[in-house]
């Protein structure tokens, strides 16, 4: 099941994987005020969805990405609980650096 939210300028994707119990987090930037097609690229080739991980890489939050990666080390339904709290936190405070951190990753 994939969730999707549009913020001003880029959107976050959870897709919650009911089979294996666990939660990836992916996000990009809108293309024109909208999501671009695709999965990881967009029609026309280009990268256009990233793990929250990559993008907190990108930030150098390297501290962040150590306790998303404890996080999804596990599966079944307490880790899944445990992964939708643990990355809403982190998204949540990471939240005001995304557009500029994916931007970055965009123009690699």
């Amino acid at each position: 099941m994939r969730v999707q939210f549009v913020l001003d300028q880029i959107f976050v994707e959870l897709e919650l994987d009911w089979r294996e119990s666990t939660l990836s987090v992916l996000m990009g930037a809108l293309v024109d005020g909208e999501v671009p097609s695709g999965y990881y690229v967009d029609a026309a080739g280009r990268k256009a969805r990233w793990h929250l991980g990559a993008v907190l890489a990108e930030g150098d939050r390297y501290d962040i990405v150590e306790k998303l990666r404890l996080l999804t080390g596990r599966s079944g339904t307490q880790a899944m609980l445990d992964q939708i709290e643990g990355f809403a936190a982190e998204l949540s405070s990471a939240l005001n650096d995304l557009p500029s951190l994916i931007q970055n990753l965009r123009s690699a």
